[in-house]
């Protein structure tokens, strides 16, 4: 009984030539069918970091203006807090002034205080 790989013919080398010609004709295709897709994977993400720095800078511009509102906001606010302790100062030492000031200009025009 004679083992199967004795009946199969044996490939010359021109043939073995052109299987390995054939195999690297193939893996160089399939290389490059692979860098192709990297290729355009690179070329995808560039485009899209591109479009993310553009809504970056725009957020950046937004987030500037913002910034600025709200220092000025803070600024009016400070002015308008300090205004609020002058006058308060201002009130509490004039208070007692203006308190006895009335209580005489009313004794002078016979207002006499009254437990009524």
């Amino acid at each position: 009984m004679n083992h199967p790989a004795q009946n199969e013919r044996r490939l010359s080398n021109e043939e073995r030539f052109a299987m390995v010609d054939e195999q690297f004709v193939q893996m160089q295709a399939q290389m490059d069918r692979r860098f192709k897709g990297v290729h355009d994977s690179i070329e995808e993400n560039t485009e899209l970091t591109k479009a993310a720095d553009a809504r970056s800078a725009r957020i950046e511009a937004d987030t500037k203006v913002l910034v600025e509102i709200f220092s000025g906001t803070r600024r009016s606010a400070n002015f308008f807090v300090n205004m609020a302790r002058l006058l308060r100062k201002v009130a509490i030492f004039l208070s007692p002034f203006l308190a006895l000031l009335g209580i005489i200009g009313a004794l002078m025009h016979g207002k006499w205080p009254t437990l009524d």
